[in-house]
């Protein structure tokens, strides 16, 4: 990642007990802060080093850098401002770390990109961030495990040349799903739409998914039972981006991120296209009990904060 730095002085960074560069005083925190009103309770059983796991049903950079000094301009659970984090990250061998630059938070061992995230848990996770209900149903069935909701980060949209019938959306979700609540930032700037589409005649039968994401593929497959002759077809990210530029299908299940974001996200989709926004999505935290604590954000990210107040 782009904030790692060589091995050497990860060790250095390790040995000094994870307080600051070397020969720098440690930052002391603000003992005055209020109280966090998005934190979870104090941990009782705190850890020195955590592991944290991402599996791949979430974004594990946005989260990661999070958690970095240099990631500033978020927002607490409230949408009230708030400074950026405390870490930095160094790799140590093949292991990547997150170390504090604050006394009283505990080194973070990353590992991103797991295909299960109840194998996470197994291999003794203490923090694991998911959208699998799966995983969610594990950990509530074991002792031990705490799960924390998240902010509702993600809107699902059906773009197409016409409107199509979206009926009963919200229960064809096999996730943490809600109905979507606007405002809808979409409908009200142009940063995602294109310039008017000449039209084609060719018959549009395939309603294009991304591959892997089941969500927009539980949407898609209730939406294709109410239209006869039309197929839902996943695509892979370069595939489906192609696709949707040439906008020669019947319609796109895309995600958007609930907050509107700097620039498209997707290519952008003609103008005077349907964009019908289908269901909302959230990610969870599962943390083993007592080991760490954590305060949740507006945009559904979070951060690790001190096990006490």
């Amino acid at each position: 990642m782009r904030h790692s730095i060589l091995a050497g002085a990860a060790a250095l960074a390790l040995a000094a007990g994870c307080g600051g560069s070397a020969g720098a005083p440690p930052v002391s925190p603000d003992a005055a802060r209020p109280p966090d009103r998005c934190a979870t309770p104090p941990a009782v059983a705190p850890r020195d080093t955590v592991t944290v796991g991402f599996d791949r049903t979430v974004d594990a950079d946005r989260a990661v850098a999070r958690q970095l000094h240099t990631d500033a301009g978020a927002a607490d659970c409230a949408g009230t401002p708030r400074d950026s984090g405390a870490y930095d990250l160094v790799r140590l061998r093949d292991t990547l770390f997150a170390v504090p630059r604050v006394p009283g938070l505990p080194v973070l061992r990353i590992r991103p990109g797991a295909t299960d995230a109840r194998d996470l848990l197994d291999g003794g996770a203490d923090l694991v961030m998911t959208r699998d209900p799966r995983a969610l149903a594990y950990a509530a069935g074991r002792a031990g495990f705490v799960t924390v909701p998240l902010a509702w980060d993600r809107t699902y949209v059906l773009l197409s040349p016409a409107p199509l019938p979206v009926p009963g959306l919200r229960a064809a979700v096999r996730s943490d799903a809600r109905t979507p609540e606007p405002p809808f930032w979409w409908l009200d700037t142009t940063v995602c739409r294109g310039d008017d589409f000449s039209g084609t005649n060719q018959a549009r039968r395939r309603l294009l998914v991304p591959a892997g994401d089941p969500v927009a593929r539980d949407l898609a497959e209730r939406i294709a039972a109410s239209r006869p002759g039309i197929v839902v077809a996943p695509a892979d990210s370069l595939s489906f981006a192609a696709a949707l530029d040439r906008g020669m299908d019947a319609g796109y299940v895309v995600p958007l991120p609930r907050a509107a974001p700097a620039a498209c996200p997707t290519p952008r989709w003609p103008a005077g296209w349907s964009a019908a926004p289908l269901a909302e999505t959230r990610a969870w935290l599962i943390l083993r009990s007592g080991a760490l604590r954590v305060s949740t954000d507006a945009d559904g990210l979070f951060r690790v904060i001190p096990p006490r107040p």
